[in-house]
């Protein structure tokens, strides 16, 4: 009889040779030892039979739960220096390298999703880790965030950042604020001709009476220097300046009524 691992025949009784009591009782105790790997017939019904982790005998399975991983071991391509991997419930476990499960993966999914892993080492985030950043409802930024330049010409909710400041507010133009329904402030640049002509330059959204000047500054541009004084125009719609003075920049604040919205 070939050897195998529940009973290897030790060739007694030998043919025709005599038959003691003794050898015979060591050769049933033998055949008893291989079917004491195999799991009882009591309780076990219905039960499948799986190779146990040591490999020197058979687990029981309940119905149901022929892959159960929390009692298989995979062998093949397995990383002792890492753990191993197996499973309990419906979780996903991983062991270290003394058999304990010290992680588990769970799925709190009510339908079907499927999870795809980047091609790459990596360290997963976790809640603490995303509790650092900055949430996207009012972020407190902190360092020096950048945002893209918008044109000139925006009127939405696009952020202003200083690169457009500088643009726009070096040339002529205007520029509103609604602090309310009813009220806003403008703010701008205009250039006097560079001949002593009268000056005007048209508000961005109309006031609905004179508006107040609260600021105005003035510099050259290559002509003569200028003074609070050369703004000599402001009405509902266009603020400018008489003739008289050529060749220069004004930058004004003014606040004012606007028609409701």
């Amino acid at each position: 009889m070939p050897a195998n691992e529940y009973y290897d025949s030790t060739g007694v009784p030998a043919q025709s040779g005599p038959k003691l009591s003794a050898a015979l009782r060591a050769e049933f105790n033998a055949i008893e030892a291989g079917f004491g790997k195999m799991p009882s017939l009591a309780g076990n019904n219905g039960k499948i039979l799986e190779v146990n982790f040591g490999g020197d005998g058979f687990n029981t399975v309940p119905p149901g739960h022929l892959l159960e991983l929390e009692d298989i071991e995979i062998i093949t391509n397995k990383n002792a220096a890492d753990g191993y991997c197996g499973k309990i419930g419906h979780k996903l476990a991983l062991k270290n390298l003394l058999g304990n499960v010290t992680s588990t993966l769970g799925n709190a999914n009510t339908a079907a999703r499927t999870y795809t892993m980047q091609d790459r080492n990596g360290t997963l985030l976790t809640s603490a880790d995303t509790a650092l950043l900055a949430p996207i409802a009012s972020p407190a930024l902190t360092g020096a965030p950048t945002v893209p330049t918008p044109a000139d010409t925006v009127t939405g909710n696009e952020v202003i950042n200083g690169h457009w400041m500088r643009s726009v507010f070096s040339t002529d133009n205007t520029y509103y604020v609604k602090i309310n329904d009813n009220y806003a402030i403008q703010v701008g640049t205009i250039s006097t001709p560079l001949v002593n002509t009268q000056y005007l330059w048209t508000f961005t959204i109309p006031f609905t009476s004179t508006p107040n000047l609260i600021m105005a500054g003035f510099g050259l541009n290559g002509g003569a220097s200028l003074s609070r004084a050369s703004i000599t125009t402001i009405s509902a719609t266009q603020i400018g300046g008489a003739t008289g003075v050529a060749n220069g920049k004004i930058h004004f604040i003014v606040f004012g009524p606007i028609a409701a919205s």
